[in-house]
């Protein structure tokens, strides 16, 4: 969004939300703000069950009997990225606020099903929905990752999520292609995670400088926020500065996640389920867990935020999850960390 709006006014009528804030939107133009609060109020003292059902049920159906009023504004074209992340019946939903002769289009990759709702989206529960007859249009290739780094994505896919749902773009030919790509894979225990992911940090600003780079191309991903507090927090005693999504409270996060700006000059870092959808090209990953199919999901969906770039690309992921050990060993460049010892097991990087 940010890359394609250049100059003030010139997408005046075009309207970016997730759902959530969608939500909030139709609530307040039909005047049922108060209605919104009071679903939040108090939000991070709830149960997870709470909280799930507030941000699942409630609060959707609050917008569907906003949009029934007939006061929140309507739209000609309503585009939905990152579907698979939807619940059929937000479909339904959205569909309120389109014009009668309007179009929808939906986007979805169900590999990257990181909330189990993918699955969820059968040709049964699609019928009625104006759907138009026929197979889904497959976008076949990707144009944005890596080909070396699409290989091990691939190779993720294959080996940890279910067939049913695994939908691999072809690779292109890595000989065809001039970018340089370089990535790491970093097995330690999960109490040593954070001290690994600060040095893997300062090894990837070694990169910076003379090459193009700077700090704020480094993005730090994690799918724990308490062990993302921590890494954060090292790296400020030694007055590195990061903009991050970690804050303890719901409301701070919302604040926090308002003024993550890629463009910021700081090194970025936010959860792993805060970045789908984004990019870059100098990555590190922190995995504390893969257990569930949700979980491998979301650390494929991470291999993948990887960008490619004619000044080069960087990857490292930090895995504390013993289950993935096996399958970071077949990275170029591995090593592991046990109690203060490292061993390595390459030293090729692309």
């Amino acid at each position: 969004m940010v890359r394609a709006y250049p100059e003030r006014g010139k997408m005046c009528c075009i309207q970016f939300d997730h759902f959530h804030l969608f939500c909030k939107r139709v609530a307040y133009e039909a005047g049922l703000g108060n209605d919104y609060a009071a679903l939040l109020h108090e939000f991070d003292r709830k149960t997870k069950k709470e909280k799930d059902h507030i941000l699942g049920v409630a609060i959707p159906e609050l917008a569907k009997r906003a949009l029934a009023t007939g006061k929140p504004k309507k739209f000609d074209t309503i585009m939905i990225d990152e579907g698979q992340d939807y619940h059929p019946e937000w479909w339904n939903i959205v569909r309120l606020a389109l014009v009668d002769d309007g179009e929808m289009l939906l986007v979805t990759d169900v590999t990257q099903d990181v909330y189990g709702t993918g699955k969820t989206w059968t040709e049964e529960a699609m019928n009625g929905m104006g759907f138009a007859g026929g197979r889904w249009a497959r976008l076949r290739k990707s144009y944005r990752m890596p080909p070396l780094i699409q290989d091990y994505a691939r190779d993720f896919a294959s080996r940890f999520l279910p067939r049913e749902t695994a939908d691999l773009p072809e690779v292109e030919t890595a000989a065809l292609t001039i970018e340089v790509c370089h990535f790491r894979w970093a097995q330690c225990p999960d109490d040593e995670s954070a001290e690994a992911c600060v040095k893997e940090i300062l090894l990837m600003m070694c990169q910076t400088g003379d090459k193009g780079t700077a700090n704020a191309d480094i993005t730090f991903l994690t799918d724990d926020a308490k062990a993302g507090a921590a890494v954060t927090q090292q790296l400020a005693r030694r007055k590195i500065r990061t903009v991050s999504t970690f804050g303890p409270e719901y409301r701070q996060r919302r604040r926090e996640k308002m003024g993550f700006y890629m463009g910021r000059a700081e090194i970025k870092a936010t959860t792993l389920h805060s970045f789908k959808g984004w990019e870059s090209r100098m990555l590190v990953v922190h995995v504390s867990q893969s257990w569930t199919d949700e979980n491998k999901a979301l650390v494929y969906a991470a291999l993948t935020r990887l960008k490619r770039s004619p000044e080069g690309s960087w990857l490292t992921v930090v895995c504390a999850a013993p289950e993935l050990a096996d399958y970071g060993k077949t990275w170029p460049n591995h090593h592991e960390r046990g109690h203060g010892v490292v061993l390595f097991h390459a030293t090729a990087s692309e």
